[in-house]
């Protein structure tokens, strides 16, 4: 330090020279000092500066729509205009862009129930069906209880069985909250029945016998279309028509009662 007085170490070394010869001061300073840390969530900053809070950013101003107050007649209290007041105008519809279904629950609209329509009203009968001369005549009477049958010709006792299973079976499915009663019965040497009871009048019957129709291909695929015919007939019918066996004039007659039907 005295051969190189005005170099940079030399003033490094007197520095060192001088923190040495007052080490006991620093260390009393040191000791006596008082460090309080801050908490974890607090950030400390120099006491010379402020904390600056981010700014909270403000939701955009929306320019609300000047709202008008228009009295209504049919209520106290004042509704605000553009709002829908379907009980405003009871007797007004609202209108529906094309495509759109109307609603039915139109307030102060009120539903007209349809009128109850009886299906023997719009059942279209022939009373003026001829019977051939010399036979017996049968009666056509449409509010009488019927039976639906299926006519099957020259087929064996065993698919007679075998139909009548199948169609207890779609009864007890498909109509399984009314009871029908299904038998055979054997008409004459070629001609079976599987008689279905309990349908309250022809229009009854009718309905059945149309589902019937349809379902039977799937029901009973076993057995040729050919082979197996619908109708429908009162008791009385029945018992005149067992008395004469003749199927073919029972067919004809019902064809020309129930116009489009058979």
């Amino acid at each position: 330090m005295n051969m190189f007085p005005s170099t940079g170490m030399a003033a490094k070394a007197q520095n060192l020279i001088d923190v040495l010869g007052r080490r006991k001061e620093i260390e009393d300073y040191l000791t006596k000092l008082q460090i309080e840390r801050p908490k974890d969530d607090s950030l400390a900053l120099p006491s010379d500066e402020l904390a600056v809070q981010p700014k909270k950013p403000e939701p955009p101003k929306v320019e609300e729509e000047e709202q008008k107050i228009v009295p209504d007649k049919d209520h106290a209290a004042s509704k605000i205009a553009g709002q829908k007041d379907a009980a405003k105008n009871k007797d007004s519809i609202a209108i529906k862009a094309p495509g759109v279904a109307p609603s039915t629950n139109v307030p102060g609209l009120v539903q007209k129930e349809k009128p109850y329509i009886n299906p023997l009203d719009t059942l279209h009968v022939n009373y003026d069906a001829e019977v051939e001369k010399g036979k017996k005549a049968y009666v056509l009477d449409i509010n009488l209880p019927y039976s639906v049958v299926i006519v099957m010709t020259k087929v064996d006792h065993v698919y007679v069985t075998e139909t009548r299973n199948a169609f207890n079976r779609f009864n007890k499915t498909k109509f399984y909250n009314k009871p029908i009663n299904i038998n055979n019965e054997v008409l004459n040497d070629s001609v079976k029945l599987v008689v279905m009871n309990s349908f309250e009048n022809a229009a009854a019957a009718l309905d059945y016998m149309d589902k019937a129709r349809k379902a039977a291909p799937n029901e009973i695929p076993w057995l040729p279309a050919a082979k197996y015919s619908f109708m429908i007939i009162t008791a009385p019918n029945m018992e005149l028509l067992k008395e004469t066996k003749d199927i073919d004039a029972y067919k004809k007659w019902l064809a020309e009662s129930f116009p489009g039907r058979f």
